[in-house]
């Protein structure tokens, strides 16, 4: 998300004070072409919960933006066009991912990167495939009072569009290719009023994103901030939409191969941002913390499908593979369901990164 010190409102000291009360283990603010909360002594621990402070790159390009996780310096605002901005991220140390892959933003412009041409790029490790501001930002009319109110913004959430996710996999099934989740949240008042009206306090915590760690967070609060950074861009996560359901516990793993298989070569267990050789008999296991449609998918269609809370599949051959759960409408309180949606509708909920089986 963002604060004051680029197109945002609020401060490092509001935005832990929303996750203490919200549970939140961390958050990462990235602000535009700024580094400042780091420049201030404010990333790293607070009382509990840890401040990671990354940047996200304006670039010359169609608007591009990324986000640089992990930079020792932010870009200076529109110098570098694409190419340039992702080797200025990795001449700085960092991981470079592109930022809202879709949406309009509130300002009304659309951010289609629908066949964007730098996909591929070697030095882009990942994107942001769900945006929860970008995502309501295709319905915000700042006429229609009804398209901003907190409570009805749940209602307006669609969930990542298919081809974006068509795009995530093709990249992951030629390389490591992340894909995480962000609120983008910017505290924003409404001109001429002086009122927030999507304070930090009510925004956070839509969607998360949950890393899985190699060690302990480090006691040292710039070290703790690199790991959670390292672990998103090395696809080391799940990401869901928790106004729905909390997604802890939530997971894609493999288990051994059958007793025939005679050569094992990969590790016991995979779990999402691994990649390990496709050994036959290899299982996939998608796990649930509550009822939802599972998926298994590879290159944007499901190869396998079941409601409960587990979903295996045995994959025949090579591919990066990941898990995403959707929740019926029917169980959700009013204010989260889609006031057009039809009779037993899914809403997108939950989504793991890939394992790839080379």
């Amino acid at each position: 998300m963002h604060t004051g010190h680029s197109d945002g409102a609020g401060s490092a000291a509001e935005i832990v004070e929303a996750c203490h009360r919200l549970g939140l283990d961390f958050a990462v603010v990235t602000d535009h072409d700024s580094l400042a909360l780091r420049d201030r002594g404010e990333e790293g621990w607070h009382d509990g919960v840890l401040l990671a402070v990354g940047n996200e790159i304006s670039t010359r390009k169609n608007f591009t933006h990324l986000l640089g996780l992990n930079v020792t310096e932010a870009a200076p605002r529109l110098e570098h066009g694409v190419h340039g901005a992702l080797e200025y991220v990795n001449a700085k140390g960092g991981h470079a991912l592109l930022a809202h892959a879709h949406g309009r933003g509130l300002g009304g412009r659309g951010y289609s990167r629908r066949n964007w041409p730098w996909w591929p790029h070697p030095l882009l490790r990942g994107a942001e495939v769900w945006n929860y501001l970008q995502d309501w930002g295709r319905t915000f009319r700042l006429w229609e009072p009804a398209s901003y109110r907190l409570d009805r913004v749940p209602g307006r959430i669609a969930g990542p569009p298919r081809w974006v996710l068509e795009y995530w996999d093709a990249e992951a099934e030629r390389r490591p290719f992340s894909g995480i989740a962000g609120n983008d949240n910017h505290a924003k008042r409404l001109w001429p009023f002086r009122k927030k009206y999507w304070p930090h306090q009510e925004m956070l915590g839509r969607m998360v994103n949950r890393v899985r760690l190699d060690l302990p967070l480090s006691k040292d609060g710039s070290e703790a901030a690199r790991q959670v950074m390292n672990a998103l861009a090395g696809g080391r996560c799940v990401f869901a939409r928790d106004e729905l359901a909390s997604s802890e516990g939530f997971d894609l793993r493999t288990e051994e191969p059958r007793k025939s298989s005679t050569t094992r070569t990969s590790p016991t267990v995979l779990r999402p941002g691994d990649t390990a050789p496709f050994e036959p008999g290899i299982t996939l296991v998608v796990q649930s913390p509550v009822e939802a449609e599972l998926r298994i998918c590879r290159l944007g269609v499901p190869v396998a499908s079941a409601t409960g809370t587990k979903l295996q599949f045995s994959p025949e051959g090579p591919g990066a593979y990941r898990a995403e759960a959707r929740l019926p409408l029917a169980a959700l309180p009013g204010r989260l369901a889609p006031a057009a949606a039809a009779r037993n509708a899914t809403a997108p909920w939950a989504f793991s990164n890939h394992i790839r089986l080379t």
